[in-house]
């Protein structure tokens, strides 16, 4: 959790509240509706030019096959006759398929056949239960006889669980899995055990309220508050007067949930601290009144700009292009970080002086011309996490291939590089890496026209953990590469989330490591021609790439360069809604509960209904990374920096008057140094004492 809003206070310049991640279970409704068949339909999109640009259908998922749909509606057909047997042995060739295959609904859902299966039958009527119960409840109960504490416990345990969790010995089957879970503290997997119980087997004779207990304190332990919340005021409706037995002796379940809710105080704190040791940044800060820098590097001077355009019009775009150009940043309490292109450089906030650099800048003329050459337009991304840089980038005798590469920060020492690394060396990263706990986790392609897959590496060594296939990106009929595609990745204590930007959202289940569901809602990116690229198209979706914030259960998200903004309930696998707003505009999370929406205007939305608070487009153009502090949001654009009061929307400060007309960029502060980074330069502004 504390992770989360780390992350989001790095991309979202944010230092005070962050978007909690829900991922409860709820129960199923209406999971029998008849299935469909896939539509797979090639869609015609049209460029700016009038040109057609792409005729594929979008991003598909591994296992997906007419074969599967036609079994699953066969079995739906056999559970609708009350067949039970054959449905059942139907049901057992999908538990056993492997790879498991998929399965798309009529909601445009896709989720391995086997779990498909499972909750399937945890909706039978009751005389289908009892048919269930007939076949299956002597093979749960022989497994649930191995010796207790025994090397074959686990396996058995988790098989009646997957398996039989409706027959009569699955509730107890899943409450010693559970309990099993939380004593190796896997809290998580705990809180879905007590949680499935609940939901999928209503005739048990556990104690619901005693489920509910077990399932908060394992939430309490792993962080995930929100979902607390949600059972605190479910059972205060629900089991006022209820007591359960814990650790001896008789308490009420709501003064035990009471109690245990104090412990987020101190995680609060624990959170607050971890922000502020990172960047104490006042709440207010006072704006330059005039544009008299303290210092200013630059890492874009005119004769490497001049190379470069030079690039562009050799590789038949406009030159123009060059101010899409812009190098991603973060900073601690004393220092920027500046990565363009994978040359990364830690700037003294005070004084502007270099501290480290990775290579030497004059390596980034070539590398650059020969991204142009490959139509590579991403400058890199960046992370700051518990005293290391991870930094994406190029390297000249491996172009175009995207690498990460991992730095003490305090030093600038090289930990670790995946171009060196002889299982990660083959691989094109995509889009930002994201850290959960000592795990990284990124997006990458082995083959740059091949499957897309998510990695998950160590924090510390770089070492490839596990690696996951998930699914193949929409192909450039003239055969382009997918350098392109840029992926957005969350991460929660138990589901990874990747949002591919080419019609599909991906959860995935970092324990099983396998794809847990998966949403397709759109038609791909758009693949631009050559004939395009003569024209001096951008081949990419453009617009800004923005963040994946989730609040009470539902993920909002939006396509790069598309217009449609989805809001989808991960607990249930449903979409709330579809609305269109910007086809430029970027999510940059939810603060407050506020989504904060950048574009040609900064806007404010209640996520729920989209309704919209207030909207601000004074500060104009290119603008990057806001500064939000705790009632403020600093903005640079193209009129100007302005300070913006983030209850209002009106504008507190503002510096509209610069010796060269503003470019726009990204917003840092550190200390008492007001920090803008642009197309070309890093820009510090002393301020005074708060």
């Amino acid at each position: 959790m504390h992770r989360h809003s780390q992350r989001l206070s790095q991309r979202a310049r944010c230092f005070t509240v962050a978007a909690v991640a829900l991922t409860g279970v709820l129960p199923i409704q209406g999971f029998a509706r008849e299935m469909v068949q896939m539509n797979m339909r090639a869609v015609l999109s049209i460029s700016p030019q009038g040109e057609s640009v792409s005729s594929m259908a979008a991003f598909r998922v591994p296992g997906e096959s007419q074969q599967t749909t036609d079994a699953v509606a066969d079995f739906e057909q056999l559970l609708t006759n009350k067949q039970w047997d054959k449905a059942f042995r139907a049901m057992e060739t999908f538990q056993s398929a492997n790879p498991v295959p998929m399965v798309r609904t009529a909601n445009d859902f896709v989720m391995p056949v086997d779990l498909y299966g499972r909750r399937r039958l945890a909706s039978l009527p009751p005389d289908g239960r009892q048919a269930f119960r007939v076949f299956y409840d002597a093979q749960a109960k022989a497994l649930l006889e191995k010796p207790e504490g025994s090397s074959e416990e686990l396996a058995a345990l988790e098989k009646v669980y997957q398996k039989y969790l409706i027959s009569s010995y699955g509730p107890a089957a899943a409450d010693r899995l559970g309990d099993t879970y939380f004593e190796r503290g896997d809290f998580s997997q705990a809180a879905k055990c007590w949680a499935d119980i609940i939901t999928y087997c209503p005739d048990s004779t556990i104690s619901v309220a005693r489920l509910y207990v077990k399932q908060a304190t394992a939430l309490a332990r792993a962080g995930d508050w929100t979902r607390f919340d949600q059972i605190q005021q479910r059972v205060q409706t629900r089991y006022p007067e209820e007591k359960v037995v814990i650790g001896g002796g008789e308490v009420a379940v709501t003064e035990y949930l009471t109690a245990l809710a104090k412990e987020r105080a101190s995680d609060a704190a624990d959170a607050a601290g971890l922000a502020a040791a990172s960047n104490p940044v006042p709440d207010k800060i006072p704006l330059p009144k005039a544009d008299v820098p303290a210092w200013k590097y630059e890492f874009f001077n005119e004769n490497l700009r001049q190379q470069v355009a030079v690039a562009f019009q050799n590789s038949g775009y406009g030159s123009g292009m060059i101010d899409n150009l812009r190098p991603e940043a973060v900073s601690d309490e004393t220092r920027v970080y500046v990565n363009w292109f994978g040359l990364t450089t830690a700037i003294d906030a005070k004084t502007g002086k270099v501290i480290w650099q990775s290579e030497k800048p004059e390596a980034i003329a070539p590398r650059v011309q020969q991204m142009v050459n490959y139509g590579i337009f991403n400058s890199g991304a960046m992370l700051l996490d518990r005293g290391l840089i991870f930094s994406t980038g190029y390297e000249q005798n491996r172009m175009p291939y995207l690498r990460i590469a991992c730095y003490d920060a305090a030093s600038g020492k090289l930990k670790w590089n995946t171009s060196g690394n002889s299982g990660l060396g083959e691989y094109f990263f995509l889009g930002s890496p994201v850290i959960e706990g000592d795990v990284v986790y990124c997006t990458a392609l082995k083959q740059m026209r091949g499957e897309l897959s998510l990695v998950a590496m160590s924090r510390t060594s770089g070492t490839k953990l596990w690696e996951l296939v998930l699914g193949n990106p929409t192909q450039n009929p003239r055969g382009g590469y997918n350098v392109d595609l840029e992926p957005q990745i969350e991460a929660t204590d138990n589901q990874i989330f990747v949002l591919t930007n080419d019609g599909a959202l991906v959860a995935v289940d970092p324990v099983e490591k396998r794809i847990a569901w998966a949403y397709m809602y759109g038609e791909g990116r758009k693949m631009f021609s050559n004939r395009s690229r003569r024209r001096g198209a951008m081949p990419s979706t453009g617009g800004r790439r923005g963040d994946l914030p989730i609040e009470h259960g539902i993920l909002y998200f939006k396509d790069k360069g598309q217009e449609e903004l989805h809001a989808v309930n991960i607990n249930d696998r449903s979409l709330l809604w579809t609305k269109e707003i910007g086809s430029t505009d970027a999510l940059l999370g939810i603060i407050d509960g506020e989504l904060y929406v950048l574009g040609d205007a900064l806007t404010t939305y209640k996520p729920s209904s989209l309704e919209r608070r207030w909207w601000s487009e004074l500060f104009g153009k290119n603008v990057d990374a806001p500064l939000f502090t705790q009632s403020q949001v600093y903005l640079y654009g193209t009129a100007g920096l302005f300070d913006i009061d983030r209850k209002t929307g009106k504008i507190t400060q503002m510096l509209t008057e610069f010796d060269t007309e503003p470019t726009g960029g990204s917003v840092l502060a550190v200390d008492q140094t007001l920090i803008l980074i642009t197309d070309t330069t890093v820009v510090g502004y002393r301020t005074a004492a708060p």
